[in-house]
This record gives structure tokens, sequence and C-alpha cells, in this order.
């Protein structure tokens, strides 16, 4: 099933990395884009999002896959915790064993398969309230009745979820790929228009040259074992050759961090998502396994002795820091007058 879904995805990302989609593709699937776009207007338009007593930061993707959207919300967290705010997050939770019946507040003992990879690995780095549910409004209705000092939610993603009403819109943008051919699902990777990017807050270009959005960049420096939680620098490592095994939306940054450190990765890559097992490690050679720190927290339970994770952090344009505090300023001015 992994492999089918891994194949999906390789098939699709060679038709929208392309700088035009090729002919026989529009053949195909220009009807169902047209269908796509039609539906998701007609959407946004005629929903009514339900307000809320604070503000609401989404943290989203205007394309399929991976950007960076999760270390930039982590970096906001405590960007706002030094300011003062108490914020928490919602999340959608993505690849559940069990689809949620109600919103589900992550504890310490919470496990990626009950609440998503992703919200498991916010909650861990930053030990504030994240709540996890697909209905997002009701997700943020549990949050401010638990936690009634909380003053902004960021949520992960949920750009397209157009009932959750928002103050403030970030977009996050691989710098690699950009908007690749610029068309909408299936044909191209855009879930909105590139008009919706005309909407936005405030555009943040992960990577590369472009100069789309204010600019950020990842930055990993110390491996962390996944046996014993001994730490080595990522420099030690290099010119060694290493195994890279991932269920990311986009591997290929993880990679080109690796090679400029200098060391050479050879990728075992797994479908977004992916709930590891024992057998997806059994490689044919014995050079050291390393992945992200979202891989490794669906990777700890299976005794794993030479493996290592990367957490990161980032760099980011303090010009964007000081317009996103100035603007949630006025929002939560606005918000206390309203209610």
């Amino acid at each position: 099933m992994a492999s089918i879904k891994l194949l999906t995805t390789q098939f699709f990302e060679s038709i929208w990395y392309q700088p035009k989609a090729p002919f026989w593709a529009k053949l195909i699937f220009k009807p169902l884009e047209l269908i796509y776009c039609y539906l998701s207007t007609h959407q946004r338009l005629h929903t009514i999002p339900t307000k809320h007593p604070i503000p609401i930061i989404v943290i989203g993707n205007l394309t399929v896959g991976g950007t960076g959207k999760t270390p930039l919300l982590i970096h906001l967290v405590q960007l706002l915790q030094k300011q003062g705010f108490q914020p928490a997050v919602i999340s959608r939770g993505y690849a559940v064993t069990k689809p949620l019946v109600e919103p589900l507040i992550i504890k310490s003992t919470t496990l990626p398969i009950e609440a998503g990879d992703e919200p498991v690995l916010i909650y861990q780095r930053t030990q504030i309230p994240v709540c996890v549910f697909p209905k997002r409004n009701a997700a943020i209705k549990k949050l401010l009745e638990h936690y009634p000092s909380c003053n902004v939610i960021l949520s992960d993603d949920g750009l397209q979820h157009t009932s959750m009403g928002r103050d403030i819109e970030i977009v996050v943008i691989d710098g690699e790929r950009l908007l690749g051919n610029q068309h909408c699902l299936p044909l191209g990777p855009l879930r909105e228009s590139v008009e919706r990017l005309n909407q936005i807050d405030f555009k943040v270009v992960n990577g590369g040259s472009s100069n789309l959005g204010f600019k950020m960049h990842i930055v990993g420096k110390t491996l962390y074992s996944l046996k014993d939680k001994s730490i080595c620098p990522l420099a030690d490592f290099a010119p060694k050759t290493v195994n890279v095994v991932t269920g990311i939306g986009n591997p290929e940054r993880f990679l080109m961090t690796l090679r400029q450190a200098g060391l050479q990765p050879i990728l075992k890559r797994f479908p977004d998502h992916h709930a590891f097992e024992a057998n997806d490690f059994l490689l044919d050679n014995d050079y050291p396994i390393l992945m992200t720190e979202k891989d490794a927290v669906k990777c700890h339970h299976l005794a794993l002795s030479n493996a290592w994770y990367l957490p990161i952090t980032l760099a980011i344009d303090p010009v964007f820091e000081e317009l996103l505090l100035q603007r949630l300023q006025e929002v939560s001015t606005q918000c206390k007058s309203n209610y």
C-alpha cells in the first residue's frame, strides 16, 4: 500500500514540477482541474467563517506536500512566548489509526498514531496546548474551554478550511519548487489558484532565491541518537555515506542539508506521514541511518541501534517578525473590542 501511494506521488510530482504541464497531462487532467477550481471557489465564496474571541493565525501551504510550515510554526510559538503571549496550536491530525470522534488535546503520552506526527512533534518541541481534530472550529472551542488564558491560536495548515475564521494568513512556499506548473489539482500541485496569494497577509519562502516573500532558511547542526539520546555534530559524519529513511512530503530539502554538510545520502523514501515499522529499516548495508525529527517521533519504539535524527531550527527575515507582531497586536485589540 505504501509503495503504491509513493509511486502515485512520484508520478504526479513528475508532472507538477515541470515548467509546463505536458500536453498529454492537460488532455487528461485539465477537465478535472476546472471542476476542482470551481468547487474550491464556490466553497470559499459561500461559506461563512466562524468568528473567534482571540486571534487565529493560519500557517499553511498553497501547494500539496511539505514546504517547511511546521518548523515555522514552532519558531513563531517561541517568538510569541517571548513577547508575553500564551499561544496554543490546532491541527487536523493526518494519518491517525482511528478517526477522531472528538477534539483530542495532546499529552506527553499521546502517540503519533493517535494524533498525527506533526502535532506530536509540535507538542514535544513547545510544550504548549495542542488540540487535534478535523473540524478546526471544534478544536478551537475545546482549547478555549480548557485553557482560558490562551490569547492566540496557531493553526497548523488549514488554509483551505473555509469554515474556520482567521485573522492572519501565512503561506509557506518551497524556494526550490515554488508553485510548480501553477495549475491546480490534479494537473498541478496547487490547492487554490495562484491569485489566492493576493489575499494572503504574509508569504514566506523556504530556501532558494525567489523574491515571492520573506526569506526563511532551515538550520540543522546536531544529530541525536534514537538509541540513547547521545548527540553528535552533523559535520562529524562527513564525508560518510549514510542511509536516509524518511516519510516527509519533500525529502529533497533534507537531502540538500546533508549534502551541504558533506555527507553522501542514499534515500529510502516512504509516503508523507508514513507509519514506520521495523521492516522499513532492513537495509543491504551497515551505513548509519539518518532521518528528520518528524520521522523520529514515530520510530522511538523500534529500538534502532544505528539511527540518528536531525532537529532543525530556522533563520528568518526579522522584518517579517516585526510586521507579524505589529499585525497581531492590532488584531488582538480588535478581538477584545468585538467581544
